[in-house]
């Protein structure tokens, strides 16, 4: 596998995430399912957060975690390409930093305090779709939530050719 100076954009603003110790969890908002995050993962996300490449990504990972640097390339490359069929994040295009940060600004272990890399785990759970789907935070406009969707203002119906409202109920008092 070839790595590459290609960077990625998380597909905002329909995928949100939270970590939670070691693990991230990242929402779809528009699909309703919801991912778990595990081993190498959250550095993984962290760094296509920070704007890292592909090759930037692989580093850090080498730098922070004890394994074999084919082993961490392979496992990286494998999710990012788990997490583009997904669509949680896009290739951005004509992007392509240059440079070696290998910790992405981060200090790095020292070799004697790496912990064994693990393999970055994403698993998909489908089971509250539904929930996730009628909850409000839908009903929000590009500026995001919590600020709802102005109210689309009603129109009253016109009467139709004899005068008479177009809604033969309306002419009745609302009830209680």
């Amino acid at each position: 596998m070839q790595l590459s100076f290609t960077t990625y954009s998380i597909s905002r603003p329909q995928i949100i995430r939270e970590q939670f110790d070691e693990e991230v969890v990242i929402v779809d908002l528009d699909t309703g399912s919801y991912y778990a995050l595990g081993g190498a993962g959250g550095d993984v996300w962290s760094a296509i957060e920070a704007g890292e490449n592909q090759s930037q990504i692989v580093a850090r990972l080498t730098a922070n975690y004890s394994g074999e640097q084919s082993e961490i390339e392979a496992a990286t490359l494998r999710l990012l390409d788990e997490l583009q069929q997904e669509e949680l994040i896009a290739p951005q295009e004509g992007a392509t930093q240059a440079g070696n940060t290998p910790d992405g600004g981060k200090a790095t272990a020292s070799a004697g305090d790496k912990p064994a890399f693990e393999a970055p785990i994403l698993q998909k759970f489908t089971d509250m779709q539904a929930l996730l789907l009628l909850d409000p935070i839908h009903e929000v406009d590009s500026a995001g939530w919590p600020a709802p969707k102005p109210e689309e203002p009603e129109m009253d119906a016109a009467p139709d050719h004899r005068g008479a409202p177009a809604n033969p109920d309306s002419h009745l008092p609302n009830p209680i």
